[in-house]
């Protein structure tokens, strides 16, 4: 028996012509009724529920590992192999797929030769569809949809495509010679004199929806730091609040503020974990649902406090008992939670994400308070003030891209947020960059930028890419989108 280990991210058409982003697992294998589960992947599709009674067709095909599916009309999602299951939604017509395992036989159905696969559609949703709903699709046919539906943006600029041509021309022309492992993206933010904020994207040759083939490390961490506090504004704490975590060993009360701070500058692994502890697992996996980052997904726990039996790596699923406590306030004591991490979203039980994800959460920190409520984090002037502070706060190490742009813009002066990190040789930061000595109609940036071969991997390509930025030249090569 042959087990496919593929991870991968998959569309599912939404409204509007597009594709919201879905998750989908790697294939393990189909072989009468014995299945071999095998590790997964991400995603996450938003269906519409429907009551919707369909009738099962005879036999359906048998899927290979690491196969990709398309539904052919609107099937239902199942609990279990059969139809008498209870129904989870209502798949539409067009919905991408990646078989997690098939059955059959006799063990599965009174027909032996019913065939029902499951699939994981998001870090929440899995079920079972039979597969006579369903029609092959190569790689190479799911790669073109999915390329097409991340150029364009979920986030900013929603009919913004990203350009994917015209940074790697000016890098080229530059003389800088990227290598296979090069990503980065870069968003051009114009204020106009109403208040409007334009918007616009470019890439690296599709680089900015990478998402499997890197690891982001500490990079990551902006996103516990987010939700942790937008959790505790929703419990009615701020950045006074005291946390006591009430683990098996012995109590350890941490400030929000301390692990807010010791999480972003220094980026301290232990705070990292509890600031994701605070908001426990499942929560977590929701929160990047809710936020609009669907590429995202945390399993990798960096303290390894905990550690799954398996992979022996740390893993974030399980929180302690916490109290919460701030001033004279009445103090919250949350259960102890566990959280499902099977099948992994992401290779390696690893945390994964991509540019764009890693961009927009910063841009919503950074331009809060010029960006429409329905695009804002639920946090108050503290918040933002505690968060811009750490994200600028004096490092030791990690600095290559910011010096690099730094360089880029010559003597000018730049204020700068980030976020940078560094594990298995590969480092990457995300950045926004303010130039108010700058005169161009685009005074502000965000870059994100990885990169694979140590910590100053990334230093030419960041210097280069600082010198057109302050240049101006992306700016003349397309239109501003709002």
């Amino acid at each position: 028996m042959v087990v496919g280990l593929v991870a991968a991210i998959l569309m599912v058409p939404g409204g509007g012509g597009g594709f919201d982003s879905g998750i989908l697992a790697a294939a393990s294998v189909y072989e009468d009724a014995t299945v071999v589960e095998s590790d997964v992947v991400v995603g996450t599709p938003i269906v519409p529920l429907t009551d919707v009674r369909i009738a099962l067709p005879q036999v359906g095909p048998v899927f290979e590992p690491a196969s990709y599916a398309i539904t052919l009309n609107p099937v239902r999602l199942r609990t279990g192999p059969d139809l008498q299951s209870e129904s989870l939604e209502v798949l539409k017509k067009g919905t991408w797929l990646r078989i997690c395992k098939c059955l059959s036989g006799p063990a599965v159905s009174v027909d032996k030769d019913e065939v029902w696969c499951q699939a994981a559609l998001s870090s929440r949703v899995t079920g079972w569809v039979a597969s006579s709903y369903l029609a092959k699709k190569t790689p190479e046919e799911y790669w073109k949809a999915m390329v097409a539906s991340r150029r364009i943006s979920p986030f900013v600029g929603r009919e913004s495509e990203v350009d994917t041509t015209t940074l790697p021309r000016l890098l080229d022309e530059a003389g800088y010679k990227a290598d296979e492992h090069f990503k980065a993206y870069v968003v051009e933010i114009e204020r106009n004199e109403d208040g409007i904020i334009g918007y616009r994207r470019y890439d690296y040759k599709g680089t900015s929806i990478d998402r499997d083939d890197w690891w982001a490390a500490s990079s990551v961490k902006l996103f516990a730091a987010v939700a942790a506090l937008e959790y505790l504004r929703e419990l009615r704490f701020g950045t006074k609040a005291e946390i006591t975590y009430h683990y098996k060993e012995k109590d350890v009360k941490n400030s929000i503020a301390w692990l807010v701070n010791q999480a972003l500058t220094p980026s301290n692994n232990i705070a990292f974990d509890r600031l994701v502890e605070i908001v426990g697992f499942e929560n977590m996996k929701n929160w990047f649902q809710r936020r609009g980052l669907v590429d995202t997904i945390l399993l990798r726990g960096y303290s390894g406090r905990v550690r799954d039996a398996e992979s022996k790596l740390g893993t974030l699923r399980d929180s302690p008992a916490v109290t919460i406590c701030e001033g004279r306030r009445p103090c919250k004591k949350l259960p102890q939670r566990h959280g499902h991490d099977r099948p992994w979203q992401c290779p390696n039980q690893g945390n994964c994400t991509t540019l764009q994800d890693l961009t927009e959460v910063l841009r919503r920190v950074m331009l809060h308070e010029s960006l429409p409520q329905a695009e804002r984090f639920n946090l108050g002037d503290s918040e933002l003030r505690l968060i811009r502070g750490a994200l600028s706060g004096k490092r030791s190490r990690g600095l290559g891209v910011v010096n690099g742009l730094r360089e880029g813009f010559g003597n000018k002066h730049l204020d700068i947020y980030n976020k940078p990190g560094f594990a298995y040789n590969w480092f990457s930061d995300h950045v926004y960059v303010s130039c108010p000595e700058c005169t161009g109609p685009v005074k502000e940036w965000l870059v994100a930028m990885a990169g694979w071969g140590g910590r100053d991997v990334l230093d030419e390509g960041a210097r280069e890419i600082g010198r057109i930025l302050a240049s101006s030249r992306l700016s003349n090569k397309s239109e501003m989108k709002q």
